[in-house]
């Protein structure tokens, strides 16, 4: 088994060149700046109980914005800002870009890289008495593929029509885990992503609790998608 590296200094990466209105037709937008290696800041308090968290700030990410966090969207995210991110079932999150090329798998066929996000999660995600409910794990694989498809320029309006989770282990909860998420497939306006939802950083030591599968179909308006009652599956 493979020792752990030692901590390294926090490297941001470069941001994929896109255009203006490329970017702004996406989630692509950096938070302000935060030094995460400090142990006296925010960052540290709300994830520093997670063994591994210097081996992940030695990787090479960099810090984006997805809409639910970010506060000048003005997109409700009702279900997100109402219901998960209340403190108690998703206490704190953080995202990350890794760029293409960088910690992607290798069937990744997104220019822009990886979705990671750090999450703490509370006893408000509880379905059993210390562990986090199935449908809970669903809801967060489910949204940061959205987020990932938001992030990968030019897409607008995504929305899920397939979802396959499979659970690999219990979830612990309070805690302090990772999902990762990227494309794998574009055809037209629809996209396939796979996410896996992970406690741990290095391939050595991560333990895989859940993973998924889904279909997003995207610039399609909404209100066109499910007009006379049909979903955006109908015509999969």
């Amino acid at each position: 088994m493979p020792s752990p590296k030692s901590p390294l200094p926090f490297k941001s990466i470069q941001l994929p060149p896109v255009s203006d209105s490329t970017r702004s037709s996406s989630s692509f937008k950096l938070p302000p700046f935060e030094d995460y290696q400090n142990p006296t800041s925010v960052f540290h308090q709300q994830f520093s109980s997670a063994s591994w968290l210097n081996n992940f700030l030695s990787s090479n990410l960099c810090p984006v914005f997805t809409a639910p966090q970010d506060p000048a969207d003005a997109s409700p995210w009702t279900f997100m800002r109402s219901t998960m991110i209340t403190g108690s079932a998703i206490v704190a999150q953080k995202s990350f870009l890794a760029y293409a090329g960088q910690l992607c798998p290798p069937h990744s066929v997104c220019d822009v890289g990886t979705l990671v996000t750090l999450f703490r999660f509370g006893k408000g995600s509880e379905g059993h008495p210390g562990l986090a409910h199935g449908g809970f794990m669903a809801a967060v694989l489910d949204q940061e593929m959205g987020s990932m498809v938001r992030l990968d320029p030019g897409n607008r309006e995504p929305l899920s029509v397939r979802l396959e989770v499979g659970y690999k282990a219990k979830m612990e909860v309070p805690g302090v885990y990772v999902c990762k998420s990227w494309i794998v497939k574009r055809e037209g306006k629809k996209l396939w992503l796979e996410a896996v939802l992970q406690d741990g950083w290095e391939e050595w030591d991560r333990r895989v609790l859940a993973t998924a599968k889904s279909l997003f179909v995207v610039n399609v308006p909404v209100q066109k998608q499910f007009s006379e009652g049909q979903g955006p599956s109908a015509k999969l």
